[in-house]
């Protein structure tokens, strides 16, 4: 996968002749990163930037056109095992968020939506059991669930008026909005 992704833009690369910085390391000089955006030496970057562990295998992988972060930002744990995936679009988180434990097991899904939370938001304790679920509209959180690891809940609300509804440790509260 990791070859496919280099693949496609050395194929971009050699489209757009020398305006494609192909290959940067995030630690290098000049190169400034902030979420969804980088430059190098003060000039909006286009290209792939990297990031490696310190036992020499890939950490981090992110794509910039412009100076703004694109498509699906990719990081490894230092065992080489998948560790994490955000979408951006145009600089802003878009799209989905996808987190994994080390073992493999899913640990975290959520969504954005122009740089917004929008949407479910999952997460799981290390023993597949749900530890979270919450919901959010347009970056407002309307929906907010806490579960201990034994599938026990921990807190539960709903949220009216950006305040929380609900009373932590409880079963989930019927509380109309």
């Amino acid at each position: 996968m990791k070859g496919m992704i280099l693949g496609f833009f050395l194929l971009v690369a050699i489209v757009l002749g020398g305006s494609f910085k192909f290959v940067k390391n995030f630690k290098e000089d000049g190169f400034v990163y902030t979420i969804g955006k980088a430059a190098i030496n003060d000039n909006k970057f286009t290209g792939v930037a990297y990031q490696i562990h310190t036992n020499s295998k890939l950490y981090k992988i992110a794509f910039f056109w412009d100076g703004k972060q694109e498509l699906t930002e990719y990081r490894w744990f230092m065992t080489g095992k998948k560790w994490f995936e955000k979408e951006f679009k145009s600089g802003i988180e878009h799209g989905s968020t996808k987190i994994w434990f080390q073992s493999g097991k899913v640990q975290e899904l959520k969504n954005h939506m122009n740089g917004k939370r929008h949407g479910a938001i999952w997460g799981w304790h290390a023993n597949g059991v749900v530890s979270n679920y919450h919901v959010f509209k347009e970056g407002k959180q309307v929906v907010s669930k806490s579960f201990i690891s034994d599938g026990k809940p921990f807190y539960n609300y709903l949220t009216k008026d950006n305040k929380p509804v609900g009373i932590q440790g409880v079963k989930f509260c019927n509380t109309r909005r």
